[in-house]
């Protein structure tokens, strides 16, 4: 599963998470592997991140190899220092190898998604 969680309101990330949940209830009745992933909007510690991680694991606590790459994924497409971590990839019954972060920049210091 893929998504993208509204960036302004927290009452909306909130409901989306749940409603996700639901989701995965309905569609995977056979409770086959998952995996869901994007932007979520919101760091580690709201709650919206800790609705999901109330079923799927965030892949990144569970990967054999410690995380590559700066510890955020959103940089307010700047050239700052990456902190702020609001994309995951949540599983369920898959074993992670490793887990990247990847900051790769042009030689103007651009990320290749602004452009």
């Amino acid at each position: 599963m893929n998504t993208h969680f509204d960036h302004h309101g927290q009452m909306a990330r909130e409901n989306t998470a749940r409603l996700i949940l639901k989701r995965i209830e309905h569609f995977n009745k056979k409770n086959l592997p998952l995996l869901l992933m994007k932007d979520f909007n919101a760091t580690p510690e709201e709650i919206p991140i800790q609705i999901l991680k109330t079923k799927p694991t965030d892949a990144l606590e569970i990967s054999e190899k410690p995380l590559y790459g700066p510890p955020g994924t959103a940089n307010g497409f700047t050239d700052r220092k990456i902190v702020n971590r609001i994309d995951y990839f949540f599983t369920k019954d898959v074993k992670v190898l490793s887990y990247a972060h990847i900051d790769d920049r042009r030689d103007n210091n651009i990320y290749p998604s602004m452009r």
